[in-house]
C-alpha cells in the first residue's frame, strides 16, 4: 500500500499537475489569452516565490539545520537548486523514500 501512495500520489500526481499547468500555458498563448495566461503564471510561481521567502527567513535564525547546509559544498547546493529549477525534486525525494522505506 505504501508504494501506491508515494509512487501514485506524490510522483505521478505532482508531475501530471506540472504538465497540465504547461499545456494550459501554451492553450492561453496560442488563443492569445494573455490575462489568463499572466495570472496562471502567477499562481506557478507564487509558491515558489513563498517558499524563497520561507527559507531568506529561516536562515536569518540560527539552527543546527542551517550550520548543516552551509557545511556542505557548492556543488552540493547547485545540484540541489538545479533539481528545484527543471522541477525533478519530487522524483529525486520519490526514490530516495522508496530506498530508505524499510531501512
Amino acid at each position: 500500500v505504501w508504494w501506491i501512495e508515494l509512487l501514485v500520489l506524490t510522483l505521478l500526481l505532482y508531475y501530471t499537475d506540472i504538465l497540465l499547468d504547461y499545456k494550459q500555458l501554451f492553450v492561453f498563448y496560442t488563443n492569445k489569452f494573455y490575462f489568463y495566461l499572466a495570472s496562471n503564471v502567477v499562481g506557478m510561481l507564487l509558491p515558489v516565490i513563498s517558499t524563497i521567502y520561507a527559507v531568506l527567513l529561516w536562515q536569518g535564525r540560527a539552527s543546527r539545520e542551517r550550520d548543516n547546509i552551509r557545511a556542505w559544498s557548492h556543488r552540493y547546493i547547485i545540484f540541489v537548486v538545479l533539481l528545484v529549477l527543471l522541477q525533478l525534486h519530487v522524483l529525486v525525494l520519490t526514490v530516495v523514500s522508496s530506498r530508505y522505506r524499510f531501512v
